[in-house]
């Protein structure tokens, strides 16, 4: 029961963390910025970077702690 539990949370946070990302990055490149700045924490816009470097930390973040949980790493949800 337990594994099963570990093994749903291994699939919705791997989905989440790749699709949040990509939400995000796709709402903001057909134009949607104020959609885009919903789904982000309020902080400065100047540089794009900011924004890319923190959808990298979701990625990357999801993908740690799902290692954590499980025992395994998954950058693609599929996987």
């Amino acid at each position: 029961m337990v594994s099963m539990m570990k093994e749903r949370f291994s699939n919705v946070l791997a989905w989440v963390g790749m699709a949040y990302p990509l939400v995000v990055l796709l709402t903001a490149l057909a134009g949607l910025k104020d959609f885009s700045r919903l789904l982000l924490p309020p902080f400065d816009y100047t540089s794009n970077v900011k924004v890319f470097t923190f959808l990298l930390a979701v990625y990357f973040g999801s993908s740690v702690i799902n290692y954590l949980s499980v025992g395994r790493i998954r950058l693609l949800p599929w996987k």
